[in-house]
């Protein structure tokens, strides 16, 4: 068995803090990007919330699409690494900062998740509510495989852990995962 190392990618969603992104005191823009491994990019939406964008000759695929209130950033700084498509969005989970951008960046994407982000969307738990628009559109409720640009991306749910509605997203060839909320670590 070959020994690969395995970057787990924790997106970390502080509810509380500082001041709110655009406010006179925080100069940071509201999407930024940083280079991962191979085609992966994370963009940080609002200082907070993490995607991941796998950018290459079949287009863009996402993980998870930030608030809706910096999806067009989002798209402008996609716009800066390539003119391609975005072809699929893979939701790890319901809450509002990763499915917030469907309506938006999905407009032309096979949106894929767990079952239950369809009846979790909008209303979930005391969260604010999210648009209805950019529902899914392609269950995924077992382990599933795609292949886009250039590698191999396991899709693996996990009911129960963050909700019951999670999906891992491994991207085999880059070593990195996108495990949405099941680690976060300012909180228990």
């Amino acid at each position: 068995m070959r020994a690969t190392s395995l970057v787990v990618l924790c997106v970390v969603v502080t509810m509380t803090g500082g001041p709110a992104c655009g406010q006179a005191d925080d100069p940071a823009p509201l999407v930024e990007v940083e280079h991962l491994a191979g085609p992966l990019f994370l963009m940080t939406c609002d200082g907070r919330a993490g995607t991941v964008a796998s950018i290459g000759e079949d287009g863009v695929l996402l993980v998870d699409t930030g608030f809706t209130r910096t999806a067009e950033d989002q798209l402008a700084a996609i716009r800066k690494l390539t003119n391609r498509d975005i072809r699929y969005i893979i939701n790890t989970h319901a809450d509002g900062d990763h499915v917030g951008g469907n309506a938006l960046l999905g407009q032309r994407a096979a949106i894929l998740a767990h079952p239950r982000v369809r009846e979790r969307m909008g209303h979930y738990f005391s969260l604010p509510p999210t648009s209805l628009e950019g529902l899914p559109a392609v269950d995924v409720d077992s382990e599933t495989t795609l292949h886009f640009n250039g590698e191999e991306i396991r899709l693996i749910p996990d009911p129960g852990g963050h909700t019951d509605a999670d999906l891992v997203v491994h991207f085999a060839g880059s070593g990195v995962a996108a495990v949405g909320d099941l680690v976060v670590t300012d909180q228990f």
